[in-house]
């Protein structure tokens, strides 16, 4: 799923310009997740982000999802797909470095991405709470059944650290426009969209605001996936 667009229209303040998508990725989803796009917490954003590209492959962020029964601890990696392919075992990877990343720090090992393995400690030890997500955030959006079978994968992958009650989940691109859509004020129309014609010129103006034309039913159905729950 293309989400270029909510990159481009989030905070300066985030500095996602010229960034990796994986990180643009990852700091559009906690705003909207965690702190309901408000300008005022891109600071925790940004501290909360402990993005490193290497061959570390670890925890990419770490927050509390207080919109959880008693504040869960939230571990995010960042899975930005592209035009590449989305490979489960790649999520299986990720999986099994974070579990491994999470007994560390439980232990007191500190020997992976330290800035990460720093506050997921604080939180630890903060937290009476032991419950951790690890969430795999991802722009890979697929149809209803491949999700189905896909989470069902994800939810029988085992997770295990001692003790900690961890599970595993995978926000997919259409689980992040949801996320990012919730903090968008609704209107009752579309202020602006983009169709084709199917031949150029091919339309009849009436006035100064209205049209009559013929579009493909592939520019109607992007429209609609990118402004369906907007009033469309």
């Amino acid at each position: 799923m293309d989400l270029s667009n909510y990159f481009l229209a989030a905070p300066s303040d985030l500095h996602l310009l010229g960034r990796e998508k994986e990180l643009q990725l990852l700091k559009v989803y906690a705003f909207n997740a965690y702190f309901n796009a408000d300008p005022l917490y891109t600071d925790n954003v940004n501290n909360g982000c402990t993005y490193r590209r290497d061959a570390h492959g670890g925890i990419d962020g770490v927050f509390i999802n207080e919109t959880l029964e008693e504040n869960t601890i939230e571990c995010l990696h960042s899975y930005f797909v592209g035009e590449r392919l989305f490979v489960l075992n790649e999520v299986f990877n990720f999986l099994n470095r974070i579990s491994a990343e999470l007994d560390d720090v439980r232990k007191g090992r500190f020997v992976n991405n330290k800035e990460a393995d720093d506050l997921l400690r604080e939180y630890l030890d903060e937290s009476e709470n032991k419950k951790v997500i690890i969430r795999v955030i991802t722009d890979y959006s697929c149809d209803p059944t491949e999700k189905y079978n896909l989470n069902k994968k994800i939810e029988a992958f085992s997770v295990n650290v001692k003790n900690l009650e961890v599970s595993a989940v995978v926000a997919f691109g259409d689980d992040v426009k949801a996320v990012i859509e919730s903090n968008r004020a609704p209107f009752d129309w579309v202020e602006e969209g983009k169709v084709v014609l199917d031949e150029a010129d091919n339309f009849l103006r009436f006035k100064d605001h209205s049209i009559v034309c013929n579009i493909p039913a592939k520019s109607l159905k992007k429209l609609w996936e990118d402004e369906g729950d907007r009033g469309l």
